[in-house]
């Protein structure tokens, strides 16, 4: 079997900045939703709200306090308990595949878990 050479690319530091100031709706701001920002960056960390709330308002050209919440309250975004042992804003489109992949790990059965929380899956209502 004769092996193909793969094109090869370069990149500069400068070029990857840019691209990733791009990605995070940082450079140039964005004009998105709140929820469509939510989406863009996967996931929110919600553990300090005004942190959250600024993360979001960073990323959109024209934005009013509140926005965050009003994205909950009307459903546009939604809160859940998804990574790393805390809760997260998600946009609802991606919720349930992230939860889906969370719950096929069964993390409540994981000793460390169950040490961390000192919660055992019995203890958790039906």
């Amino acid at each position: 079997m004769a092996l193909t050479r793969g094109t090869e690319a370069s990149l500069t530091w400068p070029q990857a900045l840019a691209w990733r100031l791009d990605r995070h709706l940082l450079d140039p701001v964005g004009t998105e939703p709140v929820g469509g920002v939510v989406r863009r960056l996967g996931a929110v960390l919600s553990m300090d709200e005004t942190a959250a709330e600024l993360m979001v308002r960073t990323r959109r050209a024209a934005s009013e306090p509140g926005e965050l919440a009003a994205a909950l309250n009307t459903g546009a975004v939604v809160k859940a308990f998804a990574f790393r042992g805390a809760v997260h804003y998600l946009a609802p489109e991606d919720a349930g595949v992230y939860l889906a992949l969370r719950a096929a790990g069964r993390q409540w059965e994981r000793t460390s878990w169950v040490d961390h929380y000192r919660l055992t899956a019995d203890d958790w209502e039906a």
